[in-house]
């Protein structure tokens, strides 16, 4: 009950940033929920860290280096 009442609030702060429109730092954010969940899963409850779970883990962590070679490139070519 808790975890859904977390996640319905998190998803709501979503929509909240995409009216802001800071929805580029949102997303990497959101992506890094990924790989502290399965780290956590991990760490906390025992579970295999298979390698389902650090391909996933990359995949996430590249998205998010890419996200932010392109919010810095955005940044720079607004100066």
């Amino acid at each position: 009950m808790v975890g859904g009442a977390i996640s319905a609030g998190a998803y709501g702060i979503v929509l909240w940033a995409r009216l802001d429109g800071a929805l580029a730092g949102i997303a990497a954010l959101r992506e890094t929920s990924i790989v502290s969940a399965a780290l956590s899963g991990t760490l906390l409850f025992g579970e295999r860290f298979g390698a389902v779970r650090i391909a996933a883990s990359a995949l996430a962590a590249s998205a998010l280096v890419v996200a932010g070679v392109v919010v810095a490139g955005v940044v720079l070519l607004t100066l």
